[in-house]
C-alpha cells in the first residue's frame, strides 16, 4: 500500500502564493506602489479645498474629488496609483466655478506628477475663481473686444436644464443703428470669450478671430449668440 502524505500547511501556502502571483500579473491590477503626497498653500480664510484629478478614486475629475485635510493655509491629500502613472490634478473649492487660479486670475493647465515611487509635490495657490455671477457682471474684465450681453438661466422648450446665453456685439455696433449684422450661433458659450469662465482657463478667442477676419475683408462683422452647455452636453 502506498501512502501519500499531505502537508496541508504547505499546500495552502503554495496556493496563496500562486494566486497572488497570478493577480499581480493580470493587466490593470494595481501594485502596492505608489503614494503621492500633495501639499498646497492657500490664502488665509479659504474654506475646504478639494483635490480633483484623473485617478479613479477622484471620480475621475469630480471637482469635489477628495477633501484635503489641514487647517489654516496648509492643506494636504494623499493618493495612490501603480508605478509609472501620470497623475494630473487641480484644486477647487468644490466646483469648477471655484477652481484655483494663478496670479493673472486665469485657471492654469493641469498639474502633472509621475508616480515613479512615493513622491511629494508642493504648490502655492494665490486664489480661486470668483462666483460665476461676478464674472458675468464684470464682462469687461474678460478683455473681450466689443461688448458682451448676458441672459441668465434661460429656459427652453427643447433643452432640459436652463442655461446662460451670451450675445457678443462687435466693435462699432453701438455707433450706428443703420447696419444689419449676420448672426453666428455657437455651442459651449462659456468657452468663447472669457478665460475666467472657459473650461480649460483659455477661451477660444472668437472675438479676436472675427475682428481679424472682418478687418481683412474675409467676412463681414457678425453678432455671436453663445449658448452655454449643461450637464447634458453629450446628448445636446
Amino acid at each position: 500500500m502506498r501512502t501519500t502524505l499531505r502537508r496541508p500547511g504547505l499546500v495552502a501556502a503554495l496556493g496563496i502564493l500562486l494566486a497572488g502571483t497570478a493577480r499581480a500579473q493580470q493587466p490593470g491590477v494595481p501594485t502596492a506602489c505608489c503614494t503621492a503626497t500633495i501639499r498646497v498653500t492657500v490664502p488665509a480664510g479659504t474654506g475646504t479645498v478639494f483635490l480633483a484629478g484623473n485617478l479613479a478614486e477622484l471620480g475621475p475629475w469630480r471637482p469635489e474629488g477628495r477633501a484635503m485635510t489641514g487647517a489654516g493655509r496648509e492643506r494636504i491629500a494623499l493618493v495612490s496609483a501603480p508605478r509609472g502613472t501620470t497623475f494630473e490634478y487641480k484644486f477647487t473649492l468644490g466646483s469648477w466655478d471655484r477652481e484655483a487660479v494663478d496670479s493673472t486670475g486665469s485657471a492654469p493647465p493641469n498639474l502633472k506628477l509621475v508616480l515613479d515611487g512615493d513622491v511629494e509635490a508642493r504648490h502655492l495657490v494665490p486664489g480661486f475663481k470668483k462666483g460665476q455671477r461676478e464674472y458675468l457682471a464684470d464682462w469687461k474684465g474678460s478683455g473681450v473686444l466689443g461688448r458682451l450681453v448676458y441672459w441668465t438661466d434661460v429656459k427652453s422648450a427643447f433643452l432640459g436644464p436652463a442655461r446662460h446665453v451670451e450675445i457678443w456685439l462687435p466693435p462699432g455696433y453701438d455707433s450706428t443703428t443703420a447696419v444689419r449684422y449676420p448672426v453666428l450661433y455657437a455651442h459651449d458659450g462659456q468657452n468663447l470669450f472669457d478665460p475666467r469662465l472657459a473650461f480649460t482657463g483659455i477661451d477660444w478667442g472668437v472675438d479676436e478671430a472675427i475682428v481679424r477676419l472682418s478687418r481683412r475683408g474675409s467676412i463681414p462683422p457678425v453678432i455671436v449668440v453663445g449658448v452655454w452647455n449643461s450637464s447634458e452636453r453629450g446628448t445636446e
